[in-house]
């Protein structure tokens, strides 16, 4: 099986592998942060979707979004492309949120945390609002809801969907870079 360049590979036993970092993108110093969420289990099913968070995956600009950066949507068989993407999904779909950032020995935690308020995306800086930077909710909606801070090499809980498109961004790194997307549910 061969696997194109540009690409890093969601590891047989379901945790995100590494990748080098895109050429013109670097992370910020890690943020010291609380401890993350229980790291949960992948739910693997023919309707899971698999969402890679990670400062390997670069920016980019969405023509109807504006610039994105951080996550991508996984491949089918595990691998995910470095560069952002708009992530399309069904709403019959269920959504798991994946680390991809092994950065031993620092420990850089990401989460996804939706605005009620997008679009657009709010303004920088802006205040996450209490409690978002835990688990929050089990649905991607309108609603708040967040995946908590996830641990290196783990999952969040899964989420269900409802149609609809829904801003989400990185607690720890929304204000420091582009570590924000946007998920769009038919």
């Amino acid at each position: 099986m061969a696997f194109s360049a540009g690409c890093a590979h969601l590891a047989g036993s379901g945790l995100p592998g590494p990748t080098p970092t895109p050429s013109g993108f670097t992370s910020p110093s890690p943020l010291p942060s609380s401890s993350p969420g229980p790291c949960a289990s992948p739910a693997f099913g023919t309707t899971t979707v698999f969402v890679v968070m990670s400062f390997q995956i670069a920016p980019t600009t969405s023509p109807t979004y504006g610039k994105i950066g951080g996550y991508v949507q996984s491949n089918p068989d595990g691998t995910f492309n470095n560069v952002a993407q708009v992530i399309s999904i069904r709403h019959t779909d269920v959504v798991q949120f994946a680390n991809a950032d092994n950065t031993l020995p620092t420990t850089i935690l990401h989460s996804a945390v939706g605005f009620t308020t997008a679009p657009p995306f709010p303004s920088v800086p802006y205040n996450f609002p209490a409690g978002t930077q835990l688990p929050v909710g089990s649905i991607i909606s309108t609603a708040q809801w967040s995946t908590g801070r996830v641990a290196p090499t783990c999952y969040s809980p899964p989420f269900t969907l409802i149609p609809g498109t829904f801003y989400f961004g990185d607690f720890d790194y929304y204000n420091l870079t582009t570590f924000r997307d946007v998920v769009v549910v038919d």
